[in-house]
């Protein structure tokens, strides 16, 4: 009896830790669901936002920052430069020369993705999902077939750097049944779900701190009047601006 008992503890330490998973997996799934569903309100609060609010905010910098360049041009011209001359000393007496010299010749309203580089992290997600979920590794073409399009996405998300996005497979993953649970990797899993779990409730805390949390709260009619608001205030800076910008090249023209 003595020899078995080890034996006997191993196999209740693993039952003890195979409980705790599930009941881990079910917490991890009532976050995700929560976190997903704030989520997406403020994903469509941000798309309306970026629709309506936005593009007109990205045109009155772009103005303000055209308006501003014209009045240095006006300056250095009434100084004696040549307008060759001018734009050159704008370039250099700029404190980022190659921002600067785009921003004038080049407006781009375009906005980069905000993507979270975590390098050796990034790194290591991407190979143990990729090795995990790769195409060869079936026989079957149905599974063959959505392993290679999670390979794309998983490939994907790599080359843009969007780590939250590795990591969000990942736990989907961890609380699939099918996710293999052994004797030997009980532990392993358990800690990947513990991580998840910390992640996605910090995660969490970040969105209801958020200044589009309070947004979400607002009527239909309430957001209607700030979006009209905002609308009409921007619409009439960006008149005002054009027509202090066709003043300002006029004068530039003249100097």
């Amino acid at each position: 009896m003595l020899q078995n008992a080890p034996i006997l503890n191993q196999v209740s330490y693993s039952d003890g830790l195979h409980n705790v998973i599930l009941r881990k997996r079910k917490l991890l799934v009532r976050l995700m669901k929560r976190f997903e569903k704030l989520n997406t309100q403020i994903q469509l609060i941000q798309k309306e936002y970026d629709l309506r609010i936005g593009s007109l905010f990205r045109k009155s910098s772009l103005l303000q920052r055209e308006i501003d360049h014209s009045r240095t041009l006006i300056k250095l011209l009434q100084e004696g430069l040549t307008y060759e001359d001018a734009l050159q000393e704008i370039y250099k007496e700029s404190s980022d020369k190659k921002d600067a010299w785009n921003d004038f010749f080049i407006p781009n309203e375009s906005t980069e993705p905000q993507i979270q580089d975590n390098r050796g992290q990034l790194r290591k997600l991407w190979r143990k999902l990729v090795q995990k979920h790769h195409p060869d590794l079936s026989i079957h073409n149905e599974d063959k077939k959505r392993r290679e399009e999670l390979t794309k996405l998983i490939n994907n998300a790599y080359a843009v750097k969007d780590f939250k996005l590795l990591k969000s497979i990942e736990e989907k993953e961890l609380v699939e049944d099918s996710v293999d649970i052994n004797s030997n990797n009980l532990e392993t899993v358990l800690v990947d779900i513990e991580n998840a779990i910390i992640r996605i409730t910090t995660d969490y805390k970040d969105l209801r701190k958020s200044e589009w949390y309070s947004w979400r709260r607002k009527t239909k009619k309430e957001k209607d009047m700030l979006f009209h608001d905002l609308e009409r205030g921007l619409i009439r800076e960006i008149l005002q601006k054009e027509l202090l910008l066709s003043q300002l090249k006029r004068k530039h023209q003249l100097a």
